[in-house]
């Protein structure tokens, strides 16, 4: 058996079908914003810049450098940046750092939660200082691993600035 729709009845049917037809079209070339996935918040995947000052410093020992630090940290969770010391690297404290005299150091780095660790030189640099510690807010507190008497610390001294 075969049905067959004649007159009115066939011509409704197929008006509807266009519109349906072309709804739909229209729909999936516009994009119905209920279809489509939530946007990400503006800048939510951008990585975000901190500029410290800081301070290195041995509570065991006389003197402390002070510098400045750049980071960039990723949504996923690196960090890179660079570590401009002020000044000449001299003085007792200035012995745990990476390298003697003044200029920029590569910094690379992890962060999860509060949680970073940073590497300062690199695989131009005698040694590398290596801290673990947290970053809270704008706050810096770490320490870094070397032997000898007493804790090496390297810490923000000023708020944070970001971009």
């Amino acid at each position: 058996m075969q049905w067959e729709l004649r007159g009115d009845g066939a011509s409704r049917l197929k008006e509807k079908a266009m519109r349906l037809f072309l709804s739909i079209l229209v729909a999936g070339l516009v994009g119905v914003p209920w279809m489509q996935p939530a946007a990400p918040a503006l800048g939510a995947d951008a990585p975000k810049q901190l500029t410290l000052d800081t301070r290195f410093y041995n509570d065991a020992r006389p003197g402390e450098v002070d510098g400045k630090i750049v980071l960039t940290i990723y949504p996923s969770g690196n960090v890179s940046g660079i570590y401009v010391p002020r000044g000449s690297l001299t003085g007792p404290t200035a012995d745990l750092f990476p390298r003697k005299g003044s200029g920029p150091l590569d910094v690379s780095g992890g962060l999860k939660d509060d949680n970073l660790w940073l590497s300062i030189g690199g695989p131009t640099q005698p040694r590398s200082l290596h801290l673990t510690g947290t970053l809270k807010g704008q706050t810096l507190k770490m320490t870094a691993s070397r032997s000898g008497p007493g804790t090496n610390y390297f810490e923000s001294v000023s708020p944070a600035q970001t971009k």
